[in-house]
């Protein structure tokens, strides 16, 4: 890792790789009949304690940080991946989504604690 970089984006590249392993690892797990319900929990609660720590380590400041102006956010690309896992598990559980689709991504308050709080219950939603 190249130190001379700033903080938030080591955090943002650091934090888009998890998020694609994330999916892939959704992907496998839905797919396999092998992985027991208690190891998916367990497997989902680390994914939300180590996303809690991207969220954390970003600065309030940098929540609105843009790499470059077409691209979303901090805030608006954690929102966008809420926003999928709502959607995933309600179509895998087979019920409404709870919060309507794409609308963490829509939420108009996009400070640290109003996307951690939404990020945290779409992992909750997810676990539950």
């Amino acid at each position: 890792m190249r130190t001379n970089r700033p903080l938030y984006k080591i955090i943002c590249s650091c934090a888009l790789r998890f998020l694609i392993a994330s999916y892939i690892l959704l992907i496998c797990v839905t797919n396999t009949q092998a992985q027991t319900s208690t190891e998916m929990i367990k497997d989902w609660e680390r994914a939300k304690a180590y996303t809690r720590e991207y969220l954390d380590a970003m600065p309030e400041s940098n929540y609105s940080f843009k790499p470059k102006p077409e691209m979303r956010s901090f805030a608006e690309q954690m929102l966008h991946f809420t926003d999928a896992n709502f959607e995933l598990a309600a179509l895998a559980a087979g019920i409404a989504n709870p919060v309507g689709d794409g609308a963490a991504g829509k939420l108009s308050d996009k400070s640290k604690s109003a996307t951690t709080k939404m990020v945290m219950d779409g992992y909750d939603f997810v676990i539950n």
